[in-house]
C-alpha cells in the first residue's frame, strides 16, 4: 500500500448517483413528479407537460430540483423532493451491482466506512437492497430524517462531514 494511503482512517460515501447510477428513465419520472407538486401550486400552467417545459430548463440552470422547487414557491422542497422520489419509485430502475458489494466489502474491513445521504432512511435501506449492500456496510449513516440528524442543505455542510473528518 502506498504511503499515503496508510493514514487514510475513513472513507465516505453518498448513495444517490454515487453507489448507483442514475438513468433518463429515473430523472424523468422524479421530474414528472416534482411537475405534479409544482402544478398545485402553479394552476395556471395546467398539465404536467407544461411544466416540465417551464421547469426542466430552470432546473438545467440551477442544477438543483430542491433549488428550482424553492423558486417555484413550494414551502418545504427537502421534503417535497423526498416525497417525489418515494412516489416515482427510482429504486425500480436499480440493479444488484456485484462488483462495487465486493469493493465494498473489502474497504469495511480496512476503513471507517460512513453514508451521507439526502434520502429518507427507508428510501436509502432499499436503495442499498437493490444494490446488495446491507446497511451494516457502513460504520455509520446519516440520512435526512434521522432524529437530530445534521442539516443536508449546502450552508451546513462543514457541520456535516466534522464528525466524519476527525476520523479521517
Amino acid at each position: 500500500m502506498y504511503l499515503f494511503f496508510s493514514s487514510i482512517k475513513a472513507v465516505g460515501f453518498d448513495l444517490d448517483r454515487t453507489l448507483y447510477p442514475q438513468t433518463p428513465k429515473m430523472d424523468q419520472r422524479v421530474a414528472e413528479e416534482i411537475a405534479k407538486e409544482i402544478l398545485k401550486i402553479k394552476p395556471e400552467l395546467q398539465t404536467v407537460e407544461k411544466v416540465l417545459t417551464v421547469y426542466e430548463k430552470r432546473n438545467r440552470k440551477l442544477q438543483s430540483w430542491r433549488k428550482t422547487m424553492k423558486e417555484a414557491g413550494l414551502p418545504n422542497p427537502q421534503k417535497t423532493m423526498n416525497d417525489c422520489l418515494a412516489r416515482a419509485d427510482i429504486v425500480s430502475f436499480i440493479q444488484p451491482d456485484p462488483k462495487l458489494v465486493g469493493i465494498m466489502e473489502k474497504l469495511h474491513q480496512k476503513f471507517f466506512l460512513f453514508l451521507i445521504t439526502g434520502s429518507t432512511r427507508s428510501l436509502a435501506e432499499k436503495k442499498l437492497a437493490k444494490i446488495g449492500l446491507p446497511p451494516q456496510t457502513f460504520h455509520f449513516s446519516l440520512c435526512h430524517d434521522d432524529p437530530g440528524s445534521w442539516s443536508l442543505d449546502e450552508t451546513s455542510s462543514e457541520k456535516n462531514f466534522g464528525y466524519f473528518l476527525a476520523r479521517s
